[in-house]
């Protein structure tokens, strides 16, 4: 049992750190900000919301401050049906100014709001941006000359940091962060987050069983043979989970939807150019197998310590020594524990879930202007 426990590992080892290994020895990232256009092309930001009046005010005001040229620049706010004032507030809060628009999307979803919103954005680029993400002034123009520094980059995302309470979801965020950057480097960046910017001609509308569009529009791209970059600027997720348990049931809702876009991808994985086509399996691999794989392997770990009294005092030093070590390298394992589990329920009830864009929000409704 030893050396197939062994073998195990080694595979585990290369999903997941391997991983991390091989683009922190590829290209190094290059944080030196690309040359602004000469000409700044439109764009439209498209706002999803649905229910959130009280984060409407400040992402408005959020948006009046990005600087960009406001005769290039077009907003148009989505209502996903709100029965809390929130359509009628963004009407109210979008009056004063000639180049915004507030939609109302039937039926309800944030999926069928894009796609109502991409109805009316005619620009090069556009923005998708959430009602509760705080961007700061320059990331706007950060994203559209990344974009524009390359006519090969379809999608463009930046560095996100939630802010709450659950330290699990910042030590995440921030492994996720770094990884990204890597991967950007070698020109193909896992887009998630509450704010990204594609080109108008890579994507015409979503699919109605879209759940993760920003996913979607990172595999799209790869498909497609083009790059997808990430700027070294930083958008916070103003609401995020209050508690673990509250936490990991939207981790699983993510897996959920991330599995999907995958499983989707997964067969034109061939058609995908090097790198990008061994970044996208091997990320495929991570969420398709690792969680098996490791479960298998605390099985088969449990029944070893069980039969071997040397094994089982290894296992209480381990334990202790994780009790007694860093904060950070706790989060780290609770973290690798949280994720796992969230990948191996959405694998067993994938076949039966059927799961939409319309969800329970995490966090506390609170006004944005009251946690920046």
């Amino acid at each position: 049992m030893i050396e197939f426990l062994a073998i195990l590992s080694g595979v585990l080892l290369v999903l997941g750190p391997g991983y991390l290994l091989w683009l922190r020895f590829g290209a190094s990232p290059v944080d030196v900000a690309p040359p602004e256009p000469v000409h700044w092309p439109d764009v439209d930001i498209l706002v999803p919301f649905y229910n959130e009046a009280p984060w409407l005010p400040g992402k408005l005001a959020n948006l009046l401050e990005l600087d960009y040229p406001r005769e290039h620049l077009n907003v148009i706010l989505v209502d996903g049906g709100s029965t809390d004032g929130g359509g009628d507030l963004a009407r109210r809060l979008a009056a004063p100014h000639p180049r915004w628009r507030v939609l109302q999307s039937t039926p309800p979803g944030k999926t069928a709001q894009l796609n109502a919103g991409l109805r009316f954005a005619w620009s090069r680029w556009v923005l998708v941006t959430d009602a509760d993400a705080h961007l700061p002034p320059d990331a706007l123009r950060r994203l559209v000359a990344q974009g524009e520094s390359d006519p090969r980059v379809q999608v463009v995302g930046t560095r996100t940091q939630p802010v709450g309470p659950v330290s699990v979801e910042r030590v995440h965020w921030n492994l996720l962060n770094r990884a990204r950057r890597r991967e950007a480097a070698r020109g193909f960046a896992l887009v998630t987050g509450p704010c990204y910017l594609f080109r108008r001609d890579l994507l015409r509308s979503y699919p109605s069983n879209v759940v993760a569009d920003d996913v979607y529009a990172t595999f799209q791209a790869a498909r497609s043979g083009c790059r997808v970059g990430l700027v070294n600027t930083q958008v916070t997720e103003l609401r995020t989970a209050n508690s673990l348990c509250e936490l990991a049931r939207h981790k699983g809702r993510k897996a959920d939807a991330y599995m999907r876009e995958i499983l989707r991808f997964l067969p034109e994985a061939g058609s995908m150019p090097h790198p990008v086509r061994s970044m996208f399996l091997w990320r495929a691999a991570q969420f398709l197998l690792f969680p098996v794989l490791a479960l298998l392997w605390v099985v088969l770990s449990v029944a070893w310590v069980a039969a071997d009294a040397p094994a089982l005092l290894l296992a209480g030093a381990v334990l202790v020594a994780v009790a007694l070590g860093a904060s950070r390298l706790r989060a780290g394992l609770l973290l690798a524990l949280l994720l796992s589990a969230s990948l191996l329920a959405a694998l067993f009830t994938a076949p039966l879930a059927r799961q939409r864009s319309t969800f329970r929000k995490v966090g506390v409704t609170q006004p944005a202007s009251e946690k920046v």
